[in-house]
């Protein structure tokens, strides 16, 4: 038996109650390690005593004094005890056997004997704890009764007779004890059978198991392949109001290993004591991870074990374990069953949760993923990730080949538990189901509210305005069925609360009874100093734990103002934001008569309603109107208001909390020129926001003249490139000095035309190149504020070129390709979704001694192609080259580009492979679909080309395509390369035969005749040649060849078209689609 002890101080408590609780679950301890601590595989002797130190175990061998009880050669004895380590299997096939209908009002079959009491009820019980019961047996028959044996049904309960011969004679009685250990939640029946010299005698057990209380639960059903290892942690609950210790942990097998997980790392040998005795002490409520359990499959048998735990209070938990190991092919789980959360249960509030799916492949080969699915039940609030794809053989290899995700909100409220299966199907000659991994949650329903108004905090800049304020109280409602124990509540932004607010906490535990109100947070605002001016809002978690979960509410502190911007899109053109000061804004030169229309944004980042209290400004000639507004962090919707606010209608605008407005600022055109310096006001109960405008009316303008708006698709690794042309309408010369970016400055980069150091002059009336603009996002990559900025290529992730490098062909690389395209495109979709939030459209401001002009600017971040040369790179449905159908024995052949759009040295490898899933073995050699290429600069190894190509270069590749037969082919051409990792091109093409028919009859050879008989009654009327007749003859020719047929030509006795007498009005070019029928006109 393993065993760990460790050393704990017990909580005081009331003497007498205790020492009779101890003396009452020792003997139940006593009893219990009696019979199952003699029960591992090989019934040793000798057990190993592992000790606990700080950083590992070591193991003593011991001789236990519980097995010295139990006599090597008592079989019987031994198969009673082995009843506690019965399989789950076992126990389904007896209960299938026993007749439950049976009445338990007087369990006695035999009238002469009576039990007290007359049948057992064990009531309710928690999983995994033991309970046990006494049971006497009287005679109550003049002639003695001899008891042989006892017997039960499953192995939830067990019991066992004295040894020796009993025999019971007139009123004598013997008491039994029952023992019963739950397995599984719900109700469980069974029967105990004594074996008596009058027969048989029933006596009926009822149990009902529960939860338990510690969060454990059995570990049962779990099956591995041989030379495998199954590892589970074991995470333990407090459930009580006070701190509980563990003294003692067993196992009933030396190979079922018990991992410490104490901290390693820490070195100081001082602190060895209190960092072992914290791994053992568990504060109330508190949950943790108090070891991992270990065990090889070295053979081929089934594992019937126990973890047994011990507390410091006598509460004694017994964990039976039950490991299957097996030897056929197939894919195993590694756990027996999915857990969605490690608290055992599902909130309904609770965000969605998202586990992996592992399994192992104990076939020889790779199996191909086709479908991974739950129950029809539960896909309403279960989702699954997954792709078709190889699983590589190999039991030390743990695939992920799902993703599942658990919707707490969409779970019905009259569904209480989810249990059920989820399916693992892979490809064989039909789909077939692999294997099927079961979970089981409990699902509670409800929440902790609390009253929201008072967590929004106004954090005033002035003295003035300060509200001295003794505390404002925050209360929680538990809206659970079931009491809530509030023990701890944290916050880990603590210390930038403390420079405004103070925050106080009960300092014990508060229960929260279903529905009722609790003032739990207490809030007190501090005085304004300089020291704390609020300069932006602050937005605080703060953590209730509880006995049930942590839950989070948000405290914020805000300032009441008001924020200016301009929008990243298309309308920000002609407006920028003065880099230096936020609240003045720069506006394009606006030529002499000419209206402009820009957009700014006065944005609420505060988590109240803020109104424009009055509004006024100084533009001339100038309207400024509300267009419509959006939420911070939405989706982008545009909100249109119902009410027009424009000018002196804006002072009753209000602007709601965590909202943008979108304002239209429009010039209505002046006839001078003049610079302008002018205000707009926006005036709150906060603030007083004022906005400096600055803009310059001029006599002429400078417009860009490109065919098309400036766009650039940019990613990792590449150089866009732009041509800049010019139009200068104003009468004299400009001086262009100066061109900014706004957004991803440091990105871009101008070559002036002839002019390495700028100050290009513009001819006047004349369109000129202004220069080549250029984009990179190397400045990006060097300095990355996420890994996700580079999110292709392999010279940016060293540890990934370094196993791509290792692996030369996909002959055995799929899963690292996989890998490697699930990392870079999920890097793409996180830079992608972090760009939407910045600007990915801006403007370029170019600055000239005339005017200034500002043009937009669009930037896309794609995700590249090696094949962008051959197909649109707007396009990312799987690429096809479809040869269509092909005479069979006829060659025909299609060119593949291949090529490197990026600035760095690209290698890539190339090879053929069958679509069939089941065969992943090349078919370089199969003479149905070739590759080539007339490169000299490829090495070809294995059926797998090599080679490399510098930027801008590109290769050819011809596929050729010979079918042999009149079926469908396809097959991949693979190019792997370390820019993009894997791309692939499905060629498909079908064999194919002409075959006519004429009539009734086959067209066997290219020239078939075509034969016309004419009855007695026709020849007779073409003897007329005064009436001259016209006969017409319909014939039917039908295709029942799989390709199309063309007919070239119709000749009569090699005269084309008509001779002799006979013509064909349609005589060339005839086409008729596969199964088609033709009707040929004969005159």
């Amino acid at each position: 038996m393993f065993s760990i002890f460790t050393s704990m101080h017990r909580q005081p408590s009331n003497d007498s109650y205790y020492f009779l609780r101890y003396l009452f679950l020792l003997y139940i301890c006593t009893a219990f390690l009696m019979i199952i601590s003699a029960f591992s595989d090989d019934l040793n002797d000798n057990e190993v005593f592992p000790h606990l130190s700080m950083n590992s175990i070591h193991t003593d061998k011991f001789s236990s004094p519980y097995t010295t009880h139990i006599e090597e050669n008592d079989a019987e004895e031994k198969e009673l005890l082995m009843n506690l380590l019965k399989s789950y299997d076992d126990v389904i096939k007896i209960n299938q056997s026993i007749d439950y209908d049976r009445s338990f009002e007087s369990s006695s079959s035999i009238s002469s004997v009576r039990f007290i009491p007359p049948y057992l009820n064990f009531s309710q019980q928690s999983i995994a704890i033991p309970r046990m019961q006494t049971v006497i047996i009287i005679n109550q028959d003049p002639e003695p009764l001899e008891l042989y044996s006892l017997s039960e049904a499953t192995n939830q309960f067990y019991s066992t007779l004295p040894k020796g011969n009993l025999v019971l004679s007139h009123g004598e009685n013997i008491s039994i004890n029952i023992y019963y250990l739950p397995r599984t939640i719900g109700n469980i029946k069974t029967i105990f059978t004594i074996n008596t010299n009058r027969g048989n005698i029933d006596y009926n057990v009822i149990g009902r198991s529960k939860t338990n209380p510690f969060r454990l639960r059995p570990l049962i059903n779990i099956e591995i392949p041989l030379n495998s290892t199954y590892e589970y942690t074991i995470q333990f609950h407090n459930p009580y109001n006070y701190s509980l210790d563990i003294n003692e942990i067993y196992t009933s097998d030396e190979n079922l290993r018990i991992d410490l997980l104490l901290n390693k790392n820490i070195k100081n040998k001082i602190t060895k004591v209190f960092e072992h005795h914290e791994q053992w002490h568990l504060k109330a409520y508190e949950m943790k991870s108090i070891i991992k359990i270990n065990y090889f499959a070295y053979k081929l048998h089934r594992l019937h074990g126990f973890i047994c735990i011990k507390t410091n209070f006598i509460e004694l938990i017994i964990l039976p374990i039950e490991i299957n190991v097996l030897n056929y092919p197939g894919l195993y789980s590694n756990v027996d069953v999915l857990e969605f959360s490690t608290d055992k249960f599902v909130r309904s509030i609770a965000a969605p949760i998202s586990i992996p799916l592992y399994v192992f492949n104990n076939n020889l080969d790779p199996v191909m993923l086709t479908d991974v699915r739950v129950e029809e039940k539960h896909r309403k609030y279960i989702t699954i990730q997954y792709k078709t794809l190889p699983i590589p053989s190999g039991i030390h290899r743990l695939n992920q080949i799902a993703e599942l995700t658990i919707h707490p909100a969409l779970i019905p409220t009259s569904v209480k538990r989810i249990h059920g299966y989820v399916q693992v199907y892979i490809l064989s000659t039909n789909e077939k189901l692999a294997i099927e991994i079961p979970f089981d949650e409990t699902v509670i329903h409800g929440s902790l509210d609390y009253d929201k108004d008072n967590t929004y905090i106004y954090i005033s800049s002035s003295n003035n305005e300060f509200n001295n304020e003794e505390c404002r109280p925050i209360s929680f409602v538990n809206l659970y069925n079931m009491p809530i124990a509030i023990y701890n509540i944290t916050t880990v932004d603590q210390e930038i609360l403390s420079s405004y607010i103070n925050i106080t906490y009960p300092s014990s535990l508060v229960y929260l009874y279903p529905n009722q109100w609790q003032q739990l947070v207490c809030i007190t605002v501090k005085e304004p100093s300089l020291s704390n001016v609020l300069s932006t809002n602050i937005q605080a978690t703060i953590d209730i734990h509880s006995n049930l979960s942590t839950f989070h509410f948000v405290v914020f502190l805000y300032n009441g103002f008001l924020t200016v911007d301009v929008l990243s899109d298309i309308t920000s053109g002609g407006i920028r934001i003065n880099e230096t000061n936020p609240f003045e804004l720069y506006l394009a030169s606006i030529p002499i008569n000419v209206s402009r229309t820009v957009t700014f944004t006065l944005t609420n980042p505060n988590p109240i309603d803020i109104a424009i209290e009055n509004f006024h400004f100084t533009l001339p000639n100038t309207d400024i109107q509300l267009d419509y507004m959006q939420l911070i962090d939405g989706n982008g919707t545009k909100i249109k208001s119902t009410n027009l606010y424009k000018n002196e209608n804006i002072s009753q605008f209000i602007l709601p909390d965590q909202h943008l407005a979108v304002f239209s600022l429009t010039l209505n055109g002046a006839d001078q020129p003049k610079f302008h310096n002018e205000t707009i006001t926006f005036k709150t109960r906060y603030q007083i926001l004022r906005i400096n405008i600055q803009y310059e009316i001029v006599d002429g303008s400078i417009e860009l003249t490109n065919k098309t708006s400036l766009h650039i698709d940019a990613f990792p690794n590449r150089i866009e490139t732009l041509d800049i042309f010019t139009h200068n309408k104003f009468n004299v010369p400009v001086n262009v000095f100066r061109m900014d970016f706004i957004t991803y400055g440091t990105c871009f980069a101008f070559t002036w035309n002839d002019s390495p150091m700028g100050n290009v002059k513009l001819q006047p009336n004349k369109i000129q190149e202004l220069g080549k603009l250029r984009f990179n996002m190397a400045p990006l990559c060097e300095e990355p504020p996420s890994e996700a900025t580079c999110y292709c290529g392999l010279h940016h992730h060293p540890s990934f070129k370094q196993r791509w490098d290792e692996c030369v062909s996909a002959l055995n690389t799929y899963q690292l390709d996989h890998s490697l395209i699930i990392k870079f495109r999920n890097l793409w979709k996180e830079w992608t979704s972090l760009v939407r939030k910045q600007r990915i459209q801006t403007n370029i401001w170019i600055y000239t001694d005339r005017a200034n002009i500002s043009t937009p600017l669009t930037i896309d971040f794609v995700w590249p192609s090696v094949l962008d040369h051959m197909f649109s790179s707007y396009s990312r449905a799987p690429l096809i080259l479809d040869f269509q159908v092909i005479f069979i024995n006829i060659t025909k052949t299609q060119n593949i580009i291949i090529t490197n759009p990026s600035l760095n040295l690209v290698t890539y490898s190339v090879e053929l492979h069958k679509a069939d899933s089941d065969n992943f073995k090349s078919i370089i050699n199969d003479q149905i679909f070739t590759i080539s290429t007339a490169s000299k600069r490829v090495d070809l190894i294995s059926g797998t080309y090599h080679f490399q190509l510098r930027p801008t270069e590109q290769i050819t590749f011809t596929v050729s395509y010979r079918p042999t037969q009149m079926i469908k082919h396809e097959m991949y051409f693979i190019i792997r390369n370390n820019l993009t990792i894997i791309e692939s091109i499905l060629v498909r093409g079908e064999g194919g035969i002409g075959s006519l028919r004429v009539g009734h009859r086959k067209a066997t050879a290219s020239m078939s005749p075509i034969i016309i008989s004419i009855d007695e009654k026709q020849y007779k009327l073409c003897l007329n040649i005064q009436s001259n007749p016209l006969l017409r003859k319909l014939i039917t020719l039908t295709n029942t060849g799989n390709m199309k047929t063309i007919i070239y030509d119709i000749s009569f006795d090699q005269m084309k078209c008509s001779g002799h007498g006979f013509s064909a009005p349609y005589c060339t070019n005839i086409e008729i689609e596969s199964n088609e029928k033709y009707n040929l006109q004969i005159l």
